[in-house]
């Protein structure tokens, strides 16, 4: 698949409802097949760390003990049995240095420029609104849950059919992201951005360089890491980077060479850090180190039901694992978790297979 080919699958996930044009855009994508998973016995994952030294780190028995909680959040949430490999340690630097030589400039151009500022917010709009519910239950709970994190204050969506409240809620969360980027410039620069950079070239924080990286002939089906990733792209943005001014904790895409075709990346920073910048995006709230711990392992859970299982996310209903989190605190996570409120197949969303993965990029010899 060409770079282009594939940006338009990857608008095309969670749009096929978009009408006529979209319908067939989404015929001329290709995306990774469900997987064939063992029904007797348990699913191996071969886990690889990619650590970066500028920030806090847990220990090796810590990074034990998210794993531990990633395989019992599986089995009671989405009654899946996975043993992980013991972790080896990757080189950051090395595989974005590969990136850099291999990933395609036309895909490169989707990093928004969040340093200066100059960001076309038009763009933005159309990459937000691309990733959002197609559903009417989905579209109202997704609202609802941007006004919640904005205390109530939010526009509504007004009268209209699916489109057009998918279209209004796009246009209000590019406000939302427009709004929170001007405060997160205020500090980041000198904080997590600062330490993230490359000269020159774009920094570890890059989302984009995230999402291809699966696309190396790279033998782990989970990544693990203590790099904040944090950015903005005029492609497949959605809510939940919004609402946290761009930060993402966790991502999957598809695999050049995992068994199941795709690959799990899970970042600890958000939940272990607290320095001053962190702490002012979780809205103040400090975590502990057990925090941390858990935060991570349902992240891990949860990108881990995207990989095997191919589950979008289920706005409308809070007891899932697989609905984003936005810098919830962990005991009110934990609070609202309820596995037999939210089983698979329970949902259009929790179905396996709803959410399409594009296959991997067509990376450059």
């Amino acid at each position: 698949m060409t770079s282009v080919a594939r940006h338009i699958a990857v608008l095309c996930v969670a749009l096929l409802a978009l009408g006529p044009i979209f319908g067939v855009l989404a015929d001329e994508a290709e995306y990774v097949d469900l997987p064939d998973l063992p029904e007797s016995e348990a699913i191996p994952l071969k886990v690889a760390f990619l650590i970066n030294p500028e920030f806090p780190n847990f220990s090796e028995h810590e990074w034990r003990e998210v794993l531990d909680f990633t395989t019992a959040s599986l089995e009671e949430h989405l009654q899946l049995t996975v043993v992980f490999s013991e972790p080896e340690a990757a080189s950051l630097e090395a595989v974005f240095s590969e990136l850099d030589r291999r990933l395609p400039e036309e895909h490169v151009d989707y990093i928004a420029n969040i340093h200066s500022g100059e960001i076309d917010w038009d763009r933005m709009t159309e990459a937000i609104r691309y990733t959002l519910p197609q559903h009417l239950d989905g579209i109202e709970a997704a609202h609802a849950e941007v006004a919640r994190l904005l205390d109530g204050d939010v526009p509504g969506l007004g009268i209209g059919n699916e489109r057009r409240k998918r279209n209004r809620l796009a246009v209000i969360l590019t406000d939302v992201l427009e709004e929170k980027l001007e405060g997160l410039r205020s500090f980041g620069q000198d904080g997590f951005l600062a330490r993230s950079s490359r000269p020159g070239l774009p920094g570890f924080n890059e989302w984009v360089y995230w999402d291809a990286l699966p696309s190396l002939d790279l033998p782990y089906d989970i990544y693990l890491t203590n790099q904040p990733i944090l950015s903005v792209e005029y492609f497949a943005y959605p809510l939940h980077a919004v609402m946290r001014s761009g930060a993402t904790f966790g991502s999957t895409s598809a695999s050049a060479a995992s068994e199941y075709g795709t690959a799990s990346i899970a970042s600890s920073f958000f939940f272990l850090d607290n320095g001053p910048d962190t702490v002012e995006l979780r809205n103040g709230v400090q975590y502990s180190r057990a925090d941390a711990i858990r935060l991570t392992g349902w992240l891990l859970a949860h990108e881990i039901g995207h990989q095997l299982l191919h589950l979008a996310h289920p706005w409308e209903n809070t007891a899932c694992l697989m609905r984003p989190s936005n810098f919830t605190p962990p005991e009110v996570f934990a609070e609202n978790l309820d596995s037999t409120a939210c089983s698979v197949g329970s949902s259009p969303d929790m179905t396996p297979g709803a959410a399409r993965i594009p296959i991997a990029y067509e990376l450059e010899d």
